[in-house]
């Protein structure tokens, strides 16, 4: 599967099921991009990154893709993507709140499946908010056991600061 935002076609791809089903803003589906240098599409195309090491997948369905964050923050810190290339959550409207839910959902489930089943508050979903974002394409941090965390990894994804969103938080702002 390719990233959206290096495709061609997105018709050729999904036949139009990711915006018939799950209700993307169509400008999103429109805004596509070759983007050979962005590390996430290169990662959704199967690509070896600059080491010549592929990415293991950990989830995938039509929508998204979930991989370990290559600089984990926690033994449990992972990334939900999506397959269209959306630049950041800023650029995100109301028409997206579907894939907002999605990404959540998959990056809950991940950590249930990979053993960080823990109480709510010792997770953290959430966004690194522009100018502050790493990749400049949509990427769902998920992280479990936040108590861990060491000093620069607890500023990095504090909690509603201006530089990372929680995902509650991100849901206030589509509505």
């Amino acid at each position: 599967m390719v990233c959206t935002g290096c495709a061609h076609s997105l018709e050729a791809i999904s036949g139009g099921y990711i915006r018939d089903i799950h209700n993307i803003h169509p400008q999103r589906l429109a805004d596509m991009a070759t983007s050979s240098s962005c590390v996430f599409c290169r990662i959704l195309n199967r690509e070896p990154d600059t080491n010549g090491r592929l990415t293991a997948i950990l989830f995938e369905d039509e929508l998204v893709v979930a991989f370990r964050d290559i600089r984990p923050a926690t033994n449990h810190h992972y990334l939900v993507i999506p397959k269209n290339h959306v630049t950041n959550p800023k650029s995100l409207t109301v028409d997206d709140r579907d894939l907002v839910l999605h990404l959540h959902r998959v990056g809950n489930q991940l950590l249930d499946e990979r053993g960080a089943a823990l109480e709510p508050n010792t997770r953290l979903l959430g966004y690194q908010w522009p100018p502050f974002n790493s990749v400049p394409q949509l990427h769902l941090h998920a992280t479990g056991y936040v108590t861990s965390m060491g000093i620069m990894a607890k500023a990095v994804y504090m909690r509603n600061a201006p530089w990372f969103a929680t995902h509650d938080w991100l849901l206030d702002r589509l509505s």
